[in-house]
Formats: C-alpha cells, structure tokens, sequence
C-alpha cells in the first residue's frame, strides 16, 4: 500500500525553510506496512493545490498534505479544498472547539475576531492538533481520503499518529503488512569501488531478495534491502552474510542494522559494561552532544572535555607544552594525550579524542584543512590516526565526529579485556 504527499509552500521551494516532513510520513507509513508512492512541492497558490490534490487522490487511496493551514494570506489549503469538493466554507462546531482547545493549552484566548479556524469546508471533518494550534482537514472523495495538516514539523508528526492514522486503520482497503528491512553500514571504500571492484556480482545477488538501495553517508556506505514479503529477517540476514559476492566487503561492515553510531556505541558499552569519556577539539562537543541524544547513554557515558584553546589542553588534559611545541595541536601526539588523561582523569575504560582542522582557513601544505587525528584509548594503551575528508566545516564536524564514534566501536568490539 502506498500514499501519495503534497507538500504545500513556496519557502519550501525557494529552499527558504527545509521540508522534514517527507522522513516523519515515511517513518510513520511503514510502521503500518505503507510507503510513500510519490512526494510532490508545490507553491502556495490555489489551482495548483486543487490540481495537485486531485491528481493524488487519483492515484492514491490516501493522500496527505502538508502545509498552508494557518491564519495569514498565504495558507490557502482551506480555499483549494473547497474547490475540489465543490463546497463553500461553513461555521463548524467541532472546528470551534478545537480552535478553544488548543488556544487554552497555551494559556491564550481564541475568539472568531483572532482567525477563522472555525471555518471548515462543508462536509470535511477537523482534526485534533495535539501540537499546536491550526486544526487538520479530514476530506473523502469518491472513496479516497485527504489528510490536510500543518506544515510545522512537530505539528505534522503529532497528528500523523495521533490524528490520522488511526483514520486510514479503519478504511476498508487498509491492511497493515510488515516490511523488513535489513541494513548493511559499510566504512572506508567508496560505493563505486564496491559495486564495480571489490563486490559486482553483489547488487543483483541481493536483488532476489528484495528492493535493494544504496546510500552514502558521512564515512560509508548504507546497503539496504527492503525485503519481499514473506521472507524471515534473521534467516535472510544469515542467507547474506554467507553470499560469496560479499565476502570481500565483510571487513568492512561495522552493523548488520540501522543504527547510528552513537546509538551503536551506547548499546556496545552497556552490553560490555564499560564507561567511556571522550575530549574534543575540533569537534567542538559534538561528540558529547550526539552521544548524550540518546537514551540510556547515561549508563555508559562519564563526560566529555572540549579542549579548544592550547591553554584548556595544558591545563585542563594535562597535555604538555612541549608535545604542542614540537608537534603542533593537530597532531597524533597531541590527540593521544588527550585520549590517555582524559581516560586516567574520568576513571574511564575506554576515551577518545579528536583534533582536526574544520576550516575554512587554518590549513597548510602539511596539515590541511579536512585533517583530523582521532585517539582512542585504554588502559593507557593509545592508539592515533590521521583522517583527510572533504567538506565545509560543518560537514566536516560531522565526519570528524561519526569516524571518531566508529573508531571507538571497532576498539571497543575488538578490545579482548572486555
């Protein structure tokens, strides 16, 4: 089962405000064994949402907008939808309610004089905000259904699983299927070196157990096979780890699932039960802000030092001045020391340290901008490396910091002590 999405506003076009909409309707979709058929943007003008609406519901049982459902001139889905249906727009005792409702959820006051979310197309059922304050649309046409809602990210993703999708469980055409995926997170070799080097026989091997897709990210590549129905996740899981076309690619695959590194290393450490500390530089406190993003890190994390300036290295990590004298702050003995009195000041088992050079200026012929040295540590044992990676500055943060959080798994899983 598939549903189509409209995307409703011109910031959205014009790359003013980016849409995250598109990943809640998915997210939320398959957790019914549903997926996204076709994702259209369109401006903020009426004909064009009518035309829109109509050619969804046409090819859609359901069709979700998102967008263009507040007070000002611009939010026109109200209008467009009353041209679909052919109806004019009508004093609705429900919709007055639920504008009341959320106003007093914020200690405010609504009255007819502070917008028209009273007004509704006749026929069409308003919808609960859990989030904020613009009602939704409920519309049904020939049998298909229209689930108009806001476009803020937080409102949209509220009313899907609190509003909508409790609607779409009841329709008749509606059966909740299981869709599997398995994800296969690769490091270290470029997609094309993969499929047309190390692995060319792999794509159509994976083909003939489902869709298959692949996806770069931050330091590798994502694999993912979404599975044909039917057949068993883990027996399948077992079926490709044994396909000869992917031998060549094991040593490179950090997980056999979908999870983030940080979620990956929480989970290792709990199931080692060691503590890990880590001390940034370039970084910035990235690092302690994607670990401490997820739940439970508190069992395993310690605490984190962003050692920006060289005093705060000396001073705070205990990094010697001669070691920054000789070796400059972006260098494998700095980051070491970093790594190894982090771990000795925090009474940790594992650390890690990063200092780089994120740019845009800073960089020479011998350190580049993009260089990073990343540490880790434990039982003083250090262990640096030396990264180059392209990228602005923000992007290279976040490489810096997803290939630090992945050398902290690999020494983790290969650490014999625990």
């Amino acid at each position: 089962m598939r549903a189509g999405l409209l995307i409703i506003g011109s910031e959205i076009l014009s790359g003013r405000t980016p849409d995250k909409n598109i990943e809640a309707l998915a997210t939320a979709l398959r957790g019914k064994g549903m997926l996204i058929g076709k994702v259209v943007v369109i401006k903020d003008d009426i004909a064009t949402i009518v035309e829109n609406m109509r050619a969804l519901m046409q090819e859609f049982q359901w069709t979700f907008c998102s967008g263009g459902m507040g007070p000002t001139r611009d939010d026109m889905t109200k209008q467009a939808l009353c041209q679909l249906a052919g109806v004019p727009l009508e004093e609705n005792q429900q919709a007055e309610k639920l504008a009341l409702l959320h106003y007093q959820r914020y200690g405010r006051t609504w009255t007819r004089e502070t917008n028209a979310y009273n007004l509704i197309p006749r026929g069409v059922i308003p919808l609960e905000n859990p989030a904020g304050l613009a009602p939704g649309l409920f519309f049904t046409g020939e049998g298909r259904q229209l689930f108009c809602l806001p476009g803020v990210p937080r409102e949209f993703k509220e009313m899907l699983e609190q509003s909508t999708l409790p609607l779409v469980e009841q329709h008749p055409a509606f059966s909740k299927a299981t869709i599997d995926y398995l994800t296969i997170r690769t490091y270290g070799v470029p997609e094309e070196k993969i499929f047309f080097q190390l692995c060319p026989k792999l794509w159509d091997d994976l083909e003939k157990f489902g869709e298959v897709s692949s996806l770069p990210h931050t330091v590798g590549i994502d694999i993912i096979v979404r599975l044909k129905e039917g057949l068993a996740k883990h027996e399948t899981e077992q079926a490709l780890k044994a396909l000869p076309s992917l031998a060549p690619l094991l040593p490179n695959i950090w997980q056999w699932g979908p999870l983030t590194f940080q979620e990956y290393l929480i989970e290792l450490c709990a199931r080692k039960n060691v503590k890990i500390a880590v001390a940034e530089s370039c970084t910035g406190g990235l690092l302690a802000h994607k670990i401490t993003m997820v739940p439970g890190a508190s069992q395993v994390f310690l605490g984190a030092v962003v050692s920006y300036d060289n005093e705060i290295k000396q001073e705070i990590l205990q990094v010697r001045s001669q070691t920054l004298q000789a070796y400059g702050a972006v260098s494998v003995e700095v980051a070491s020391e970093m790594a190894k009195n982090i771990l000795q000041n925090f009474k940790a088992d594992f650390s890690l340290s990063t200092t780089g050079i994120a740019g845009p200026e800073g960089g020479t012929e011998q350190k580049p901008v993009g260089m990073v040295c990343i540490a880790t540590c434990t039982r003083d044992l250090a262990e640096a490396k030396i990264y180059h990676m392209k990228g602005d500055r923000a992007l290279l943060k976040e490489r810096f910091s997803d290939r630090a959080l992945l050398d902290l798994i690999l020494r983790v899983e290969n650490s014999p002590t625990y």
